[in-house]
């Protein structure tokens, strides 16, 4: 689709009814002007809430993503906790997820390269953190880009994971 936005300030918005997939990718056919900024976020309704996510550029995709908490327990009114991984790297990646424990991986995936994708929730009703998602050692340090989502009661919220140095 092209959005050929022009002048200062321009802003173009895209509408996606009933389509629920991923990963998104915006790409920029012929770079960015010298000197000009873009800003790209993904706006999600859901029931009565509301949640909005910059981007990230995939040059500052990484190889480690941390959360504070992760909390997929029913009983303080959580409907689900996913994960969300994507590989922008050119060769797949094994990637572990660690909850409070940062010795044993409470889950483990393999994701393919070239934007693979991988959204699960942690089989269990751990209520708990902090949360480290991270390429196993041996692969080659795939660059990622990683994402919490919850829902809770009626609503919403995805949250970027934050990039360790």
């Amino acid at each position: 689709m092209n959005l050929d936005a022009t002048g200062i300030n321009s802003h173009k918005e895209l509408l996606y009814q009933d389509l629920n997939s991923g990963p998104v990718m915006v790409r920029i056919p012929h770079g960015i002007a010298s000197g000009a900024k873009l800003t790209v976020s993904e706006r999600t309704l859901y029931s009565d809430s509301f949640n909005e996510n910059l981007s990230l550029d995939t040059a500052d995709a990484g190889n480690s993503f941390a959360f504070t908490w992760f909390d997929n327990d029913p009983v303080n009114n959580m409907h689900g906790d996913w994960i969300g991984i994507v590989n922008v790297d050119t060769t797949d990646a094994n990637v572990d997820v660690f909850v409070s424990d940062m010795a044993t991986p409470k889950i483990s995936k393999t994701v393919g390269a070239n934007g693979g994708l991988e959204i699960f929730q942690i089989p269990t009703t751990l209520t708990n953190g902090p949360v480290v998602v991270k390429t196993h050692d041996g692969t080659g340090g795939q660059k990622l880009v990683v994402s919490q989502r919850v829902i809770y009661k009626n609503s919403f919220n995805e949250l970027m994971g934050r990039k360790q140095s």
